[in-house]
């Protein structure tokens, strides 16, 4: 995966390790030294990194598979609203915005993926996992 080409072996590992999974890493959108690879604004804002995970839920791995690129999305709710956990409640958040509404089931999140740099391996929001 081009996007862990930065860093350190071992958090490389790391990285890997928690995917599938409720752990969303903080990962350089430029390599610095050679400028490898470039992330658009419209995925990275005004930020230097990026946010990647590979979701355990079942239902939207297949969708990444079938697509064969990684998907950009946000979250299911706008930003400090709490999270859609039907699809009732993503139709009041954003309405006609939407093109599409996966049908099926919910994963077993119960709550926010766990953020972590990356770089340093801090975690940045830590959460209740679901069970694995």
């Amino acid at each position: 995966m081009p996007f862990l080409a930065t860093l350190e072996a071992s958090r490389k590992r790391e990285v890997i390790a928690s995917w599938p999974g409720h752990v969303t890493w903080l990962i350089p959108a430029l390599a610095p030294e050679t400028n490898a690879f470039e992330i658009s604004e419209l995925v990275s804002g005004d930020s230097e990194r990026i946010a990647l995970r590979v979701p355990s839920h079942a239902q939207m791995r297949r969708v990444i598979n079938l697509a064969g690129v990684p998907i950009i999305s946000t979250s299911a709710n706008p930003s400090g609203a709490l999270p859609a956990r039907s699809a009732l409640r993503v139709r009041q958040y954003f309405g006609n915005a939407l093109d599409m509404l996966l049908p099926g089931a919910l994963g077993g999140a119960t709550g926010a993926s766990e953020i972590r740099d990356a770089v340093t391996g801090k975690v940045l929001r830590a959460t209740g996992r679901s069970p694995a």
